[in-house]
């Protein structure tokens, strides 16, 4: 049991299964109760109809044994010439099964009273009839059901219940009987005194059972036995068996509260970890993936936290060090220019011609250079926030178009690229990026630049290949990052690798420094194909 409950819940299933799981088991438990209880009222009336079969069976015999000893070796013309309708010989026997079900048979109104016979019976079957209603009466105090023999005029003859020598063909089960036809009856059973006590032996139930069966004596029907009897209530049945159907109801019990645990333990305790770790995360302490998730939404919806968290802390940690970056690069112009103007404020009456110029030039050099901070910045945010449509490009095209912008500068590119390379990226952030590499394979001093491209998987490789002075060792780390550059005294703001790194990665591709030396760099981008 403990093994298979672990395979189950490790299994990880989705919590949609479960919940259809449970639904689909809290549904079709009242539904299999109550087909039980059905099934088990209609076997109660089938028992009762298989115990009035084989008192039929018995009458049946009593009563032609006696006809016998009256008829002896006079010829007996009475009742009509059997034709066997239903009986189906098997082995020389014909038995009788039970066929009655309360989903199937119809319950008829209460019997009609017998009715008073114009004519009296023939005088060999009354005879036979006054030989067994002392056996009759005997078992029925035995047996508790009603028993009547009538003759082949539907006549009663022998009767544990009264009504002798009155007419009971008007009923339905002393016609079909008559007709060489075990007949089967479920009548509504109306009593005007309150229902009796569990423990009593009145069985309480609603409907009657008639049974009529015919009597056979010389291929003919001469007459046919009728029984009734109440089958047990479902009450009193349920009352009798307490002890199994209160098994049966702790199994209800425990499959509902398997059903309780088993939410519980895929989903109440789950939830609950994510609920913690929600909280962990609002307050900014560090996530950690929620352990046995259970269920695949949890075990998904853990790792997006998880996942939400390292990007939250990696994008704080980036935007503070980025604030401190932005005030550290405005710092220096800034000061310069306060400083000059200071200076010119203070002293321009007694400065020459050419020291305020000099100043002027200065703060001239300091607001150009500003300037070109905040044009890069403002790229560096559209990289960030790109949402251009992304659209199939043809790599070989858009990369000679993209050289062709640079046959005037003594500069020589050369492209081996893949054939029939389609790329899924945006046209307008491919064409940046290869300016931007191949500009600053330019301001390196590089003569000759090489593009060259491979496939890996669903991946294009496309390498950037130049001769220039390469990038320090000291500087790697740190060339994609933003404001960090070796032109400061150039003009350089440090901003173009950074642009270049965060465009690539909205647009699930990357950058990287595969190598680089004295004679030259290689860039490798990452490209979806």
């Amino acid at each position: 049991m403990r093994s298979w409950y672990s395979s189950f819940i490790n299994t990880q299933p989705r919590l949609g299964t479960i919940l259809v799981f449970v639904n689909a088991v809290v549904l079709f438990l009242p539904f299999l109760a109550i087909g039980a209880l059905r099934i088990y009222d209609s076997e109660l009336i089938r028992q009762t109809e298989s115990s009035l079969i084989a008192q039929g069976a018995f009458v049946q015999t009593l009563y032609r044994n006696a006809l016998i000893k009256e008829v002896g070796t006079q010829p007996y013309n009475f009742g009509v010439p059997f034709s066997p309708i239903e009986q189906l010989e098997i082995d020389g026997m014909t038995p009788v099964y039970p066929e009655l079900d309360l989903a199937e048979t119809a319950i008829l109104p209460p019997a009609r009273k017998a009715k008073r016979s114009e004519n009296e019976p023939e005088p060999l079957s009354k005879n036979a009839g006054s030989r067994i209603i002392t056996l009759l009466k005997e078992a029925q105090k035995i047996t508790l059901c009603g028993i009547r023999v009538v003759n082949a005029d539907g006549i009663v003859v022998a009767s544990t219940r009264g009504e002798m020598l009155e007419s009971l063909l008007h009923r339905e089960e002393v016609q079909g009987a008559l007709k060489g036809k075990v007949t089967r009856i479920l009548r509504q059973r109306i009593s005007d005194s309150p229902d009796p006590s569990l423990d009593s032996i009145s069985r309480r139930t609603k409907v009657r059972i008639f049974l009529g069966m015919p009597i056979i004596y010389g291929k003919r029907v001469v007459g046919a036995v009728v029984l009734s009897r109440t089958p047990l209530s479902l009450q009193k049945a349920l009352y009798k068996n307490r002890l199994l159907f209160l098994s049966f109801a702790l199994i209800i019990l425990f499959v509902a509260f398997f059903i309780s645990i088993l939410t519980a333990v895929t989903i109440g305790r789950p939830m609950k970890r994510l609920i913690v770790q929600m909280r962990a995360l609002a307050s900014g302490k560090s996530v950690e993936k929620v352990r046995n998730p259970r269920t695949r939404e949890v075990e998904e919806m853990s790792q997006v936290f998880v996942d939400m968290a390292e990007k939250i802390e990696a994008r704080s940690t980036y935007i503070s060090n980025f604030a401190r970056t932005v005030s550290h690069e405005f710092k220096t112009p800034i000061s310069s220019i306060r400083a000059s103007v200071e200076i010119l404020l203070d002293h321009f009456d007694t400065m020459s011609t050419e020291e305020r110029n000099d100043f002027l030039t200065l703060i001239d050099t300091e607001s150009i250079r500003m300037q070109r901070l905040l044009n890069g910045l403002l790229e560096l945010a559209k990289a960030d926030m790109a949402q251009e449509e992304v659209e199939g490009i043809d790599l070989g095209i858009e990369t000679q178009n993209i050289v062709k912008e640079y046959t005037k500068q003594d500069i020589n590119i050369t492209c081996d690229l893949e054939e029939d390379s389609q790329l899924l990226f945006p046209k307008e952030v491919f064409k940046s990026t290869l300016r931007n590499l191949l500009d600053n394979a330019i301001q390196a001093g590089a003569q000759n630049i090489s593009l060259r491209s491979s496939r890996e998987k669903s991946t294009l490789l496309l390498r950037i290949i130049d001769d220039g002075k390469g990038v320090p060792e000291a500087d790697l780390e740190n060339i994609f990052h933003a404001f960090f550059t070796t032109k400061r005294d150039t003009g350089g703001s440090g901003l173009g690798l950074a642009i270049v790194s965060s465009m690539l990665e909205n647009f699930g591709a990357s950058i990287t420094l595969e190598s680089t030396d004295e004679k030259g760099s290689v860039f490798l981008l990452r490209l979806p194909l």
